[in-house]
């Protein structure tokens, strides 16, 4: 048999795993996505604290005698760099939130409406193979039923036919029943 027919046969009657495993699975997905929605927070926050940070520390002159000394200029540099630092962490946060966030909230709702939706059709096609349970008990017991009164009707003729003082006609209406 072909493999790619026979792995349905497998799960027929798996209901019940295959509803908590894609439950589990649609969880991580959400769990990844809060993760980086609260990464993208922090990210945001640290760059907002770095550029704060480098605020409360400019010099507050600018004037000819920053330019001269070497150390102004490094001291300068240095915040300029940490403020540089701070922009690329907004842009991760901004990245982060249009690229992975907005995406995963978009994918984890298609997977539980899809997940929804093959969970009701799972639910009916469960419900249509108990009521054809019952149908084939049904029709076994009606079959034994049949099959006992056949048995019967077989040795009553059988009876009739071994008993020579019974007429033709009455062995014939036996073999008819």
């Amino acid at each position: 048999m072909d493999s790619s027919v026979n792995w349905g046969a497998e799960l027929w009657d798996r209901y019940d795993s295959i509803h908590s495993h894609t439950n589990q699975g649609i969880e991580l997905l959400e769990k990844y996505g809060q993760f980086v929605k609260e990464r993208c927070s922090i990210e945001s926050d640290y760059a907002n604290k770095l550029r704060r940070l480098v605020k409360s520390y400019q010099p507050r002159k600018k004037g000819e005698d920053d330019n001269q000394y070497s150390s102004s200029q490094a001291y300068i540099s240095m915040l300029n760099e940490v403020g540089e630092i701070a922009s690329q962490h907004e842009i991760i946060s901004e990245k982060l939130t249009v690229n992975i966030v907005k995406e995963v909230q978009n994918v984890t709702k298609e997977l539980k409406d899809e997940r929804k939706k093959y969970l009701r059709e799972g639910q009916h096609h469960h419900g249509q193979l108990q009521n054809a349970f019952i149908m084939l008990e049904k029709a076994k017991k009606a079959y034994e039923k049949a099959f006992r009164e056949a048995e019967k009707s077989h040795e009553s003729y059988l009876k009739a036919d071994i008993d020579i003082n019974l007429p033709r006609a009455e062995v014939e209406k036996a073999y008819s029943c």
